[in-house]
């Protein structure tokens, strides 16, 4: 994660939140809690994580990932910060829904936005270069505090968007193919 010429990384984990009491939706900017099951996963990620020292953890705004870092928090011995630059896209009038029933309500949306993923938003939804923007800011802060060893539990975009920044250090260099191809285990720690 040495991209600037900086000192190197102590660690940077990414975390997925566990699984949340609405698996299968579009979250987006809804905010259903953690299931029992994503409480477990927390609890067993959290074990995972305690040797590695880490000093710092920050989550999402959202419920799933702030219960989620409160878990990993108290293994840890740390409190966790929150910041929602690392919040989920909005999916607008899709938050809270299956894939079905967007396509059902939404038909021409729908299949607009499967031709171009990044480009086409929801209705009522965050834009993509919107996204970006408040993800990257959040970027820029978690790697300009380097030595510290830290976890961030966000959600799915966010983390794909984070590590290619890790890979490619801007935006501009991003290789969206790879950020759209990103597939994190639910409760899985990604090493930066």
């Amino acid at each position: 994660m040495d991209r600037a010429g900086g000192d190197a990384v102590t660690g940077l984990w990414l975390v997925r939140h566990g699984e949340t009491t609405t698996p299968g939706l579009f979250l987006g900017k809804a905010d259903p809690p953690l299931s029992a099951a994503g409480r477990e996963e927390a609890g067993r990620l959290a074990a995972r994580l305690l040797p590695l020292g880490i000093e710092r953890i920050v989550a999402s705004g959202l419920r799933r990932a702030v219960e989620t870092a409160a878990i990993l928090g108290a293994a840890c011995g740390v409190e966790a910060e929150s910041d929602e630059r690392l919040n989920e896209i909005g999916y607008g009038a899709w938050d809270g829904l299956d894939w079905a029933e967007i396509e059902r309500r939404w038909p021409r949306e729908a299949a607009t936005k499967l031709e171009d993923w990044w480009a086409v938003a929801p209705p009522g939804g965050e834009t993509t270069p919107r996204f970006v923007q408040r993800v990257e800011s959040a970027w820029a802060d978690l790697a300009g505090d380097p030595r510290r060893p830290t976890a961030v539990v966000a959600h799915l975009g966010v983390n794909a968007l984070l590590a290619e920044l890790a890979r490619c250090g801007a935006v501009d260099a991003v290789d969206w193919a790879r950020v759209t191809a990103f597939r994190q285990p639910l409760g899985d720690a990604l090493e930066l």
